[in-house]
């Protein structure tokens, strides 16, 4: 494991994750040629073979900050910490370094209404979480503007991650 945190956008088409691939399949056919489709069309049970990897992130204050509405059992596994139903500045306490990176990402996809894509590798620096390689992708979703930003994503989950509230 690296002492820092891997972090890095990457094109679209360079996806190989396949929940994150089918994820965008989805969520292209429903923009038709719009911008970005509403999160109203997004129905969960046609989402079923990748609801587990996927989380729902209502945008606050215009992207000031974000809260996760909806967490798959995928996405929760991976973290230490309750991460459902709470906002992003609240994670933070618990995950500084995680919400650093993951933020900026969420408002980019807020500012410029367009998809984004990235992976790495954890590192030493990345407290409370049991994973090490992750691809995800970020889907805005809304109607005029971004409302909702869908993550859908897979990551390695460790062989023997280490006691729940170790410090390193």
């Amino acid at each position: 494991m690296p002492e820092q945190t891997d972090f890095e956008c990457i094109p679209l088409e360079l996806v190989e994750s396949v929940p994150a691939r089918l994820g965008l399949d989805v969520w292209a056919a429903l923009r038709g040629r719009r911008r970005f489709p509403s999160r109203a069309e997004l129905k969960l049970r046609d989402l079923a073979s990748i609801v587990q990897y996927m989380s729902l992130i209502a945008v606050i204050d215009g992207g000031r900050d974000f809260e996760n509405r909806f967490v798959g059992d995928a996405v929760v596994r991976a973290h230490e910490v309750p991460i459902n139903h709470r906002r992003f500045s609240e994670i933070a306490l618990d995950m500084p370094v995680l919400m650093q990176r993951f933020q900026p990402l969420c408002r980019r996809v807020v500012d410029s209404g367009a998809p984004l894509a990235y992976r790495g590798r954890t590192g030493h620096d990345m407290a409370r979480v049991v994973y090490t390689d992750f691809e995800g992708v970020l889907l805005p979703l809304g109607l005029q503007s971004v409302d909702y930003v869908m993550y859908v994503g897979t990551c390695t989950l460790q062989v023997n991650p280490p006691p729940l509230f170790a410090h390193s």
